[in-house]
């Protein structure tokens, strides 16, 4: 079966006006290896708990249980140790007045990162070498959902958004992960503050660029200077989904939930070109805001490591859009039973899963994805 001569022929169908509500035939499917699974019961049924941070060999998982708003001092922290297959609580060595309610890993697994909550009105961020936990250095930070903390792919710095002043404005700081020594403070305006949360917030590999996503606009921070250089608004149907940069650290890009990709070039960022995955229209009538339920819907998406394709849980399965064609290229198939796929906490190609056993109960299993 030729299936490129198949999808080109249902493109020059929609392109005659010949309604393509229905999926493309699926490629032949490549499996994802799964490296752990852990089980959800000790978290019991008061919700389905959150993959905060994945260790870059896959043998511990950091979940969080929310009990209300964002960091609530009542949330439920576990980590998960895929080799003795039991749940632990986070021994991280923070003050008995403090709670953790965060844990991240570095890309490189030198480090581990503890997010406490206090009486104070902030939080407090301590960074611990993993091989003795030992401890850094510790800042304060406010970690209400504005903006997350991430490492650069080196492990050589991270950023933390600081404390809101006294007007509710904050900044996010880039700082040595061994030192804390500032290396460059992301000032963010009102405006942007306005529009909500920053996203996909992430340094380019090379560690010269920081950007971020929010509900329509794009940002791309210079990392030394601070500057932001560009800035870029889309004004199409849905959402913006994801961000991703090429290994060489020239191209940015963004994803919306209808498939058009916006391409940002590095170092200038200023020119923001606009293409289109080989998938069909948005009807006009479609409300601007309204989740996407048609079979070509990038709700939950990610660019892959390489650059050359976007992957999209399709449900059980991933598809896979090769950049350069736009068109649907290959799937990959998924542990029995899964349900969704969680690309925001992905460390390189491995990716959370949440999946329904025959017996009823849920877990999440961590696959790496082929290249």
């Amino acid at each position: 079966m030729n299936w490129s001569l198949l999808l080109v022929v249902l493109g020059m169908l929609c392109g005659a006006g010949i309604s393509c509500d229905t999926a493309p035939p699926t490629p032949p499917a490549t499996p994802t290896t799964e490296l752990a699974r852990a089980p959800l019961a000790a978290f019991g049924t008061a919700g389905t708990p959150t993959v905060i941070s994945i260790a870059p060999d896959a043998s511990r998982l950091a979940l969080r249980l929310r009990a209300g708003g964002l960091l609530d001092p009542q949330d439920t922290l576990k980590l998960y140790d895929a080799a003795k297959k039991q749940w632990d609580d986070p021994s991280l060595p923070v003050p008995p007045d403090e709670k953790l309610v965060g844990m991240h890993f570095s890309p490189d697994g030198r480090f581990q990162i503890g997010v406490s909550v206090t009486a104070h009105p902030y939080r407090n961020l301590r960074v611990f070498r993993t091989q003795d936990l030992g401890e850094m250095f510790a800042v304060q930070t406010d970690i209400n959902g504005i903006a997350p903390i991430t490492f650069s792919a080196d492990g050589r710095w991270m950023l933390h958004p600081t404390p809101p002043d006294k007007n509710g404005r904050f900044a996010l700081a880039v700082v040595n992960v061994t030192s804390g020594a500032p290396r460059a403070t992301l000032n963010i305006d009102m405006r942007a503050l306005s529009r909500g949360v920053f996203k996909n917030v992430a340094f380019t590999p090379d560690g010269n660029f920081i950007y971020a996503r929010q509900v329509d606009h794009l940002l791309v921070w210079n990392a030394t200077s601070g500057q932001r250089v560009t800035e870029w608004q889309w004004v199409g149907f849905g959402d913006v989904t994801t961000m991703g940069c090429t290994p060489d650290s020239q191209i940015v890009r963004a994803l919306m939930q209808e498939g058009t990709i916006a391409t940002i070039e590095l170092p200038a960022g200023s020119n923001v070109r606009t293409s289109r995955l080989d998938v069909p229209s948005i009807p006009s009538n479609q409300p601007r805001h309204v989740p996407f339920e048609q079979p070509w819907s990038f709700q939950r998406a990610m660019f892959s490591s390489d650059g050359t394709s976007v992957l999209r849980d399709a449900g059980g399965r991933i598809d896979v859009f090769d950049l350069q064609t736009g068109r649907f290229s290959r799937v990959f198939s998924l542990p029995a039973g899964a349900t969704q796929v969680d690309f925001a906490p992905r460390q390189g190609n491995l990716v959370p899963v949440q999946v329904r056993g025959a017996d009823g109960g849920s877990s999440i299993a961590i696959v790496r994805l082929p290249n």
